[in-house]
């Protein structure tokens, strides 16, 4: 990630982390620069969402 906004962004991160037999974490981590005033982070599934405290579900 960090290559795709190279000179806007000091650091970029994207984990994933199996949580059990049906369940993935994906879990980003952005440290901009002071040229960043605003971050949009989208996601494009076919899954049926549930938004919950701290999180989504997609089944």
């Amino acid at each position: 990630m960090t290559a795709a906004f190279l000179g806007k962004l000091k650091r970029a991160r994207r984990t994933f982390t199996k949580d059990g037999n049906r369940s993935l974490v994906i879990e980003d981590e952005i440290e901009a620069t002071d040229q960043i005033d605003l971050v949009t982070w989208q996601l494009v599934t076919q899954a049926d969402i549930s938004v919950r405290s701290g999180g989504a579900t997609l089944e």
